[in-house]
């Protein structure tokens, strides 16, 4: 046995794999929206990701999104995919032929950019490796030897999504050099962030999370090491992820869909005290699924009465839940686009959602708050509160209210705003009381919108925000020292001063008496 995998079998003794914690959730691209999901479209090959590369160090690496993540089916070009002499998975020949089985020059290319590589790897061997009968690096055993069997002998499956992989047995020491081998393979690849797929939740494999996570500890390189998907999770799953992970899914693939959105927010309740307890591990609350990908218009453009609410919710409740925010969809440089354009596929990152991801006070909210829970739930209205880690001046409060009502209850509609002529230009009233967000109910406090990045006036005891259905406000809380100046005299305001404008002039400047 090598001594790299002694030296993991003997770490397999301590308390837990320590794997880096960033201060603030990651921030990224993730190329599955874009193509990795889609039989048509398929994984980003080396031209567009150099192209990706360029479009998000132009548009998104100035507001902090630094990590490049090239999500499933890079080492897939037929049913097994492409492998190394040792069983381990290599980019696949077909679709990156300049690569010659590493990544390696594709973390070159994201070095120059300043930009982090993610990568991601499902748990087991490739099926390949095990008919092949391939040898475990550094050691005399060989595929065979270290796959998990079943009563008949035969190799368990890894992944029911996934029917290019067996299971690892870590319970073999081979099993252990197996995966220690694999962890050497990212290393040397300039891996930063793996995304380790079909072991969490209702695919919770134990082991496999702490041979791999203890491997990545014992190695000379950090890694960031997110676990996924999160469909069916308990609580006793984010305990255990905490422990050996940086970043563990909630809920099952987020597509763009209201309902998926919906139901992640009581799940993000139920598990933001357990990430909390742990700064530098995060929920993860999947890929934002914004902007064009495969091919198609932005969701916004498409739908634009009911998205951009939507868009405005889904991020919200991402920066409310400290999740890291990884953009889906084409971040392509549209100047780098076929010219003229293919019919029928939209290229590019657009100015609005460009606009959207960048807003940096919303960014600033997501890297500072810290202990924010859920406060009040009625059927339509969620609000939550956090603290300021240090940003903002001393028990100064983040505040968000989501708004899902649209005229009908999207937990029961399909589509989420039921027929044409659902009350989908409505809002809702929300009031939030000064004592529900930790604050005292004397005291006075100023409100500023975040989004709108303006102020909302002075306030004692409660505020009320109003909300578009299907959309959600985002608020910074401050206590004042002393009370506000007094409105002012009649003589100072606008001329009618004592019209209904007038008095919409005195509320909005002073809307905690007006």
């Amino acid at each position: 046995m090598s001594g790299r995998a002694a030296v993991y079998l003997s770490a397999l003794g301590a308390a837990y794999g320590v794997i880096l914690r960033p201060s603030v959730p990651m921030k990224g691209w993730n190329s599955y929206d874009w193509g990795n999901g889609s039989a048509v479209y398929g994984p980003p090959n080396f031209a567009e990701i150099v192209d990706a590369a360029d479009g998000m160090v132009e548009y998104l690496k100035p507001h902090g999104y630094e990590y490049f993540m090239v999500d499933g089916g890079w080492s897939f070009d037929g049913a097994e995919g492409d492998m190394d002499q040792y069983g381990r998975a290599t980019p696949s020949l077909s679709i990156y032929p300049e690569l010659k089985g590493s990544w390696a020059g594709v973390k070159a290319e994201l070095a120059k950019r300043g930009l982090k590589f993610g990568l991601w790897f499902t748990n087991g061997m490739p099926t390949a490796a095990y008919k092949q009968n391939a040898p475990v690096k550094g050691t005399a055993y060989t595929a065979q030897d270290v796959a998990l069997k079943d009563a008949h002998g035969n190799p368990v499956p890894g992944c029911s999504w996934n029917p290019g992989v067996y299971r690892v047995n870590t319970s073999h020491p081979g099993g252990v050099a197996y995966y220690a081998s694999v962890v050497e393979q990212m290393e040397a690849w300039g891996v930063d962030y793996v995304k380790l797929d079909c072991v969490f939740a209702a695919n919770m494999l134990e082991d496999d999370i702490r041979v791999l996570s203890t491997a990545m500890d014992a190695s000379s390189a950090g890694f960031v090491l997110g676990l996924s998907p999160g469909d069916g999770v308990k609580p006793e799953q984010i305990e255990f992820a905490r422990q050996y992970a940086t970043t563990a899914r909630i809920d099952t693939d987020f597509y763009a869909n209201w309902h998926q959105a919906f139901a992640h927010y009581p799940l993000a309740a139920r598990f933001a005290s357990l990430a909390g307890q742990s700064h530098g591990f995060y929920l993860d609350m999947d890929i934002l699924p914004f902007g064009i990908f495969r091919g198609q218009e932005p969701l916004a453009k498409r739908s634009p009465d009911t998205w951009p609410p939507i868009m405005v919710s889904i991020y919200t409740m991402w920066v409310m839940a400290q999740s890291p925010l990884l953009y889906g969809g084409d971040v392509r440089d549209p100047k780098r686009c076929p010219n003229p354009p293919i019919p029928g596929q939209a290229c590019g990152i657009d100015n609005d959602t460009v606009a959207f991801l960048t807003h940096d006070g919303v960014i600033s909210v997501s890297e500072d708050i810290r202990n924010s829970r859920m406060i009040l739930r009625d059927d339509v209205q969620w609000t939550w509160a956090g603290d300021s880690a240090g940003l903002l001046p001393p028990r100064s409060k983040y505040v968000a209210v989501f708004n899902t009502w649209c005229g009908v209850d999207p937990r029961k509609a399909d589509p989420p705003c039921g027929p044409p002529g659902s009350n989908m230009n409505g809002t809702v009233t929300t009031e939030v009381s000064a004592q529900s967000v930790g604050l005292l109910e004397t005291e006075w406090f100023t409100v500023h919108d975040v989004w709108a990045d303006q102020p909302m006036g002075y306030y004692q005891g409660r505020f009320s925000v109003q909300t578009k259905n299907l959309g959600a406000a985002l608020m910074i809380i401050q206590p004042m020292k002393n009370p506000p100046p007094p409105p002012p005299p009649v003589a100072e305001r606008p001329a009618g001063a004592d019209d209904p404008t007038a008095r919409l002039y005195a509320k909005k400047y002073w809307p905690g008496r007006g």
